[in-house]
């Protein structure tokens, strides 16, 4: 699953890119208000998986708030924490957005424990 995916890189940020993660957490909400960027992307994964059924979500913009909201605190618990690991915090708070939109607890735990594409930026880059 795309969003599923895109969260779980996303809130690995803290320890992939470092410097892009603490833009996110200063930006604060601020970046929900962009055309660009991670916002409407998950705008639109938010939208795919209503229509495919898999989330029941009343509002998008409230989801896509919850989602932001998770993921700035994730990263923050994540870069304030020496002992959390980025991996498991960033797996645990996706399964609980999954199940938060009405996804079923199997399909939540089964798409969390997918494989991800790699994460680790290409070296001299941010």
């Amino acid at each position: 699953m795309v969003f599923a995916t895109s969260m779980r890189l996303t809130g690995r940020l803290v320890r992939t890119r470092p410097r892009l993660a603490q833009v996110m957490m200063n930006s604060r909400g601020a970046l929900l208000e962009v055309p660009y960027g991670h916002a409407p992307h998950a705008r639109h994964d938010i939208e795919a998986a209503i229509s495919a059924g898999r989330f029941v979500i009343d509002d998008v913009g409230v989801a896509l708030a919850c989602t932001a909201g998770c993921l700035i605190a994730t990263m923050h618990l994540c870069a304030t924490d020496p002992k959390a690991s980025v991996d498991d915090v960033a797996d645990q708070t996706v399964l609980n957005v999954l199940r938060m939109f009405g996804m079923a607890e199997s399909e939540a735990r089964r798409i969390v424990a997918l494989p991800l594409p790699a994460d680790e930026p290409p070296p001299g880059s941010i």
